[in-house]
């Protein structure tokens, strides 16, 4: 616990506290925004869930093909390896933690159980136990001890600290990884689990923003960045010295970031409440491949509900706009009014997920 025991050495500079300013602004309009997306929360959580499983799965350099990757994520195929079953496994752990981040218990038992759930079928996962010197009445002894102890000794640590209202929680949390990561309390994974407890606790601090954008996506667009600060940190860690002002500045700036995200696709939930869905579907439609299926729809609106798409599709069939290619799971759509598309279409940016996700295979 060489970082939470030494907390009060660290300082707040100005600048840190101007962004806090502006990260606790943010954190007030949590219940907006749940208000003004709690008609399409259901779905954004779903894809929140998808795209932090792929990017966990990159951040874990997981040998899986572009086209596996949609497969287990988007229609949960059966794994057929080891990584593939290590990618299924953490999308499991997220649909646990979407449907209730609260209820996850700061225990060392839990964050064991939340190991074993990622490796499950793949590794065995446990505490490491080491020979320990110590005294008893003058003499050495030698002892073997479980790291799951260093675990339960900065848990109760980490608890006080919050409860004590003398240190900000973004602060806490930065120190609470860095000395997870120091003890490795795990014979496999345990940077990949410390993102997840990262990621936990801010859950469970209220930080709700990230039901509804991808942290670990952030995280990912930023490793270098990231994994530079924790280096950082851990530079002159075993003499309680660590600098860990820079990693939780990095921390704070990634809850703005996600924050604005949100701010952004409230903004664009409220302008789509505007207008009639059906028309804005057509739209993309009249963008799209001439043949289409009603899975390319969904993939462009993702909030929007099956039954929207399905009256559109019958409406722009009885207007003689398109026409049925087949019945069944496996039916297309053909379009029979030509549409110029636009060339900001083709040019629109997208991300790794969005590109593997559209991606379709030749195999």
């Amino acid at each position: 616990m060489k970082c939470l025991n030494n907390m009060e050495r660290l300082q707040i500079a100005n600048d840190t506290m101007m962004k806090l300013l502006t990260l606790y602004e943010y954190k007030g309009k949590d219940y907006y925004f749940e208000n003004i997306l709690k008609s399409s929360l259901n779905q954004i959580i779903k894809q929140t869930i998808e795209r932090d499983t792929f990017y966990i799965g990159k951040l874990m350099n997981l040998d899986i093909t572009p086209y596996r990757y949609k497969l287990i994520i988007k229609k949960d195929s059966n794994p057929k390896t080891n990584d593939e079953k290590i990618l299924r496994n953490v999308k499991n752990v997220f649909k646990i933690i979407a449907e209730d981040s609260d209820k996850f218990e700061l225990t060392s038992n839990e964050f064991l159980r939340l190991a074993i759930k990622i490796y499950k079928e793949v590794k065995n996962i446990s505490y490491v136990s080491e020979n320990k010197t110590i005294k008893v009445n003058l003499i050495e002894e030698k002892k073997r001890e479980s790291r799951r102890k260093g675990v339960e000794e900065m848990l109760k640590e980490y608890i006080l600290l919050v409860n004590s209202d003398q240190y900000e929680l973004t602060q806490i949390v930065t120190n609470f990884y860095i000395d997870f990561i120091n003890l490795s309390p795990f014979n496999e994974g345990n940077e990949i689990v410390g993102l997840l407890i990262i990621y936990l606790l801010l859950l469970k601090e209220q930080f709700k923003m990230f039901h509804y954008v991808s942290f670990f996506e952030m995280i990912y667009e930023e490793f270098d960045e990231f994994k530079g600060y924790v280096n950082k940190a851990n530079f002159n860690w075993k003499d309680g010295y660590s600098q860990t002002n820079p990693l939780n500045n990095f921390l704070i700036d990634l809850l703005i970031e996600g924050y604005k995200k949100v701010d952004k696709l409230s903004e664009d939930t409220k302008f789509d409440k505007n207008i009639a869905k059906t028309y804005n579907i057509e739209n993309t439609i009249m963008k799209m491949n001439e043949v289409f299926t009603k899975e390319d729809i969904r993939e462009k609106h993702p909030y929007v509900s099956l039954s929207t798409i399905d009256r559109t599709l019958k409406r722009m069939r009885d207007e003689n706009k398109i026409r049925p290619n087949g019945v069944g799971r496996s039916a297309t759509w053909v379009r029979i009014t030509n549409y110029e598309r636009f060339e900001a279409q083709s040019s629109k940016q997208m991300s790794l997920f969005d590109i593997i996700m559209q991606k379709e295979e030749d195999e």
